[in-house]
């Protein structure tokens, strides 16, 4: 199953399972992170404007983007832990 990815205004077909990371350095945009894509800085913070049921489950870096009740507080995740 082909996933369509759109960053910034860039467009592409890929196949799922790589992080969100992987993705946007191919399309040559630079993702900040300082712990080596482990989620732990919280630089690599992206929106996430539809698709979120064609990603991975939050990882426990990703905790603080969601409310008590577990409900996601904003359309984001980390693009260092965050895969599609």
């Amino acid at each position: 199953m082909s996933i369509k990815l759109h960053f910034n205004n860039n467009h592409a077909v890929v196949e799922p399972g790589s992080f969100l990371h992987e993705y946007a350095e191919k399309f040559g945009i630079h993702v900040p992170t300082s712990c080596n894509r482990q989620g732990k800085c919280k630089e690599c913070l992206v929106e996430i404007n539809e698709g979120m049921e064609l990603l991975s489950e939050p990882a426990p870096q990703e905790m603080h983007l969601f409310n008590k009740s577990g409900i996601v507080v904003m359309g984001c995740g980390l693009a260092a832990r965050t895969y599609v």
